[in-house]
């Protein structure tokens, strides 16, 4: 990790000084919920010079969900609204993984209304993620998915 953190060139320091002159600075900080509404090409267009594993968009969007469910307000209707639709989403599409980290995100919330739509799920990786227990007060104490790469 020590070695890519180096070489990397967004990681570099002069290469972070020259962005920071050239009005990049803004790009720091990314809204979560502007990575899940946005598709494919357009999360590649604005992040595809971050590392993103076999370039897929996907893996953008699982850790905007991990993002919500560790930092998010529970009663932001945004918040909300998003991974109400990121379930739905990503059950149209079958993408388990990205399902498994709505369902998680929605439980850390405390948003148990929108696993309903997931409740007969036949992947097994859903069904993990919905017998998880619920810690008590689990929304106010911001946390890191310990299983999250």
């Amino acid at each position: 990790c020590d070695d890519c953190q180096d070489v990397c060139p967004p990681n570099r320091r002069d290469d972070r000084h020259t962005a920071r002159e050239a009005g990049l600075a803004a790009l720091a900080r990314i809204p979560v919920l502007d990575l899940l509404e946005a598709d494919d090409a357009t999360l590649l267009e604005r992040h595809g010079r971050w590392y993103i594993a076999g370039r897929d968009p996907r893996w953008l969007r699982r850790n905007a969900l991990v993002v919500l469910g560790n930092t998010a307000p529970a009663t932001d209707p945004a918040v909300t609204g998003r991974i109400r639709n990121a379930i739905a989403d990503q059950l149209a599409s079958s993408d388990t993984m990205l399902v498994v980290h709505a369902v998680w995100a929605a439980r850390r919330l405390g948003h148990h209304d929108l696993l309903a739509a997931v409740a007969d799920h036949v992947a097994d990786e859903v069904r993990a993620e919905l017998a998880v227990p619920i810690d008590i007060g689990i929304a106010a104490e911001p946390a890191v998915r310990r299983d999250a790469p």
